[in-house]
This record gives C-alpha cells, sequence and structure tokens, in this order.
C-alpha cells in the first residue's frame, strides 16, 4: 500500500509539473492545427504569414500563456529588439521629464522593443570599454544618449569609434539628434505678446550671461525673441544678470528692474524666474494679468496661483521620434539627419492685452 500510496503521488506530481511547464510554440501549432514554423513566422521568423492568422496565433499564445526565448529569438534575428537610455548620475546633466521617457517606451512598445536604462558618472563614460560593455551586458542594438549639458567629451568619439548606433535626445547636433526647436519658440511667445498689442516685453533669464555651461536652448530662446522683436520693430528689454543672484535678494532684484523698464508683459526662461516675477508683482501691488502679462518657456501646463501662458516643449514627440529615429538608424546603418521639434502655445490666465498703469 506505502508503494503504492507514493506511486500515486508520484504521478500527481508530473501531471501538475506537466500542467505548469510553460506552453512553446509546439503548443501554439497543436492548438491551431497548423505547422511550428507558422507560428515562429508569426513572432518575427522570416517567412509570410497573414495578419489574421498573425493574430489568431498571438491570441492563442496568451491564452496558452506562452513566453518567447529571447535568446533564441535574438540568434534567428540577429538583433535583440532592445535599446539602452545612456544618461549621467547627476540629475542635473541628464533631466528626464515624464513625458519624454513615455514617448520613448510609446514608440518603442509599437515595435516589440524593450528599454532599459543606464545611468554613470562622466569618468565612467569616457574610458573606452564602457559603452561596447554595456551593450553586451544588456544586450542591446543601440543607445539614446541623454545628456543635456556637460557631455563627457570622448563620448561622441567612442560611439562613433564602435560604430554603435545612438540618437542623441535634448542635444542640438549636426547629425543623429532630436531636439526641441527653442528659437522657433522664442518666436513663438514674442509674436504672441505683440499680436495681443505689447510693445514693451522684457526676457529674464537668470543664468543666460554668468553661467558657461547652459544648455543651447538659453541662447536660442532669447535669439528667438530677440528676432521676433527686431522685426516688429518693439523694444527689446532685457533682464539678464550677469552674476548669480541670491534667492533672498532676488524679488528685491525683480522689483526694481520691473518699476525700472515700465514693461507691460514679460517673457522667462523657466518656472524659475516666472516664480519670481509673480513675487515682485506681488510685492508692487500688480495685478497680473490686469497690469502685467507673464508667459514662460515650459514643459507642462504651469500653475503657480494663476495658470502660465507658455511656449510648450514637444517633450512626448521628441521621445517617440527619437525612438524611431534610432531605430532606422539601426536597419539602415547610416546617420540621420537631425531633427527640430516646434513648440505649442499654451494660452491660460496670465496674459492679455496692455492696460495703462
Amino acid at each position: 500500500m506505502l508503494d503504492r500510496g507514493f506511486s500515486i503521488r508520484n504521478m500527481l506530481s508530473m501531471k501538475l509539473q506537466r500542467v505548469q511547464r510553460p506552453a512553446g510554440q509546439i503548443d501554439i501549432a497543436r492548438a491551431l492545427g497548423i505547422g511550428q514554423s507558422t507560428v515562429s513566422r508569426a513572432f518575427g521568423a522570416p517567412g509570410y504569414i497573414t495578419e489574421e492568422l498573425k493574430a489568431q496565433v498571438i491570441a492563442t499564445a496568451d491564452r496558452l500563456g506562452y513566453r518567447p526565448n529571447q535568446g533564441a529569438r535574438a540568434m534567428r534575428l540577429g538583433r535583440f529588439e532592445q535599446v539602452v537610455l545612456v544618461q549621467s548620475v547627476d540629475p542635473m546633466l541628464s533631466w528626464m521629464p515624464h513625458r519624454l521617457l513615455l514617448g520613448i517606451q510609446k514608440a518603442l512598445v509599437a515595435k516589440d522593443h524593450g528599454l532599459l536604462v543606464a545611468s554613470f558618472p562622466a569618468e565612467a563614460l569616457v574610458e573606452e570599454s564602457t559603452i561596447p560593455r554595456t551593450l553586451r551586458e544588456f544586450s542591446a542594438d543601440g543607445i539614446l544618449v541623454n545628456y543635456n549639458t556637460n557631455e563627457p567629451p570622448r563620448l561622441a568619439e567612442i560611439i562613433h569609434q564602435h560604430r554603435i548606433p545612438a540618437v542623441w535626445i535634448n542635444a542640438k547636433r549636426s547629425m543623429d539628434c532630436v531636439y526641441p526647436d527653442d528659437r522657433q519658440a522664442g518666436r513663438l511667445l514674442a509674436e504672441y505678446l505683440l499680436g495681443l498689442g505689447h510693445r514693451r516685453i522684457l526676457y529674464f533669464d537668470m543664468h543666460l550671461i554668468h553661467t558657461a555651461q547652459r544648455h543651447y536652448s538659453r541662447v536660442d530662446r532669447f535669439a528667438g525673441w530677440s528676432e521676433a522683436m527686431a522685426a516688429a520693430g518693439a523694444e527689446a528689454l532685457e533682464l539678464l544678470p550677469s552674476s548669480h543672484i541670491l534667492l533672498g535678494e532676488l524679488a528685491e532684484y525683480v522689483c526694481k528692474a520691473l518699476e525700472c523698464q515700465c514693461s507691460s508683459a514679460v517673457v522667462t526662461y523657466d518656472a524659475e524666474e516666472a516664480a519670481a516675477v509673480l513675487y515682485a508683482a506681488l510685492s508692487l501691488k500688480w495685478r497680473i494679468p490686469a497690469d502685467l502679462s507673464l508667459a514662460c518657456f515650459h514643459h507642462d501646463a504651469l500653475y503657480l496661483g494663476v495658470g502660465i501662458s507658455a511656449a510648450l516643449s514637444p517633450y512626448e514627440e521628441m521621445g517617440r521620434a527619437a525612438a524611431a529615429m534610432l531605430l532606422k538608424r539601426q536597419a539602415e546603418g547610416t546617420s540621420q539627419p537631425a531633427l527640430a521639434l516646434p513648440y505649442t502655445l499654451l494660452v491660460q490666465g496670465s496674459t492679455a492685452g496692455p492696460a495703462a498703469r
């Protein structure tokens, strides 16, 4: 009896193991009454298969709990279908807004690609072996480079030397990059405020002049705004500190500038300056937008007690475009032209036509 009981338990255990075994392509083929090679084609193997049959194979695979062998798939296709996002361990050098990451993920998922993230100190990225080793260890086909400023000096050279497919995000280069068109954004805000009737518009950037390592957007936004003001024959007023201002002194500094310049509108580089202008206007007992219109450049809808009109950066579109460019770069084996994407205008409660104070 003991032997028979042991035998029954063994049989039950074996049956349970058979039930729990992950389904394979042969199981999908049997369930549909087709050949295993047809199932393989549905998952990317060479050969023709109709879209209808492919959908049936994938639906059956989901029902049976099929999990592809990624190693075997990579060997068959000659690629891993994974991308590595390379960036700095310092978030100030590799800023990654949510919408940008979302755009990258959406584009890669649509092409059945995975996304991995690797963060390095600058000294590691100038070593010859770091990037090639990262591709091997992560089983990836190419990289997206997320460096806004202070890119390690030899990074681009190493990538080129090892012929690694790469696309830069939010960096202005001659090839293989996707970035927001900040010059167009500067013109966009100036033309919007000019269209409301403003003629004395103040541009405020706390770091344009005194910061040595600055993102290209600081120069381009100011240049686009200046071009639009000059084209309209309007007076371009500037608030560009030549040295760093302590936060405790910022409100007083902006108050004096607003009183001296007699501007009816202000354009700020970012939310940091916009908050300072709002605080200064409150100190002067000026109303927004009745006494002073305020607009800025930003990556999302901005509310600082009042909705701030803004030129919105195309971060989600940039993420999608960068991922698509990298996949094309990998497929064709050639560099891709740089792509600049336009900003859009978001009008909120901080802007209106000018009024005499």
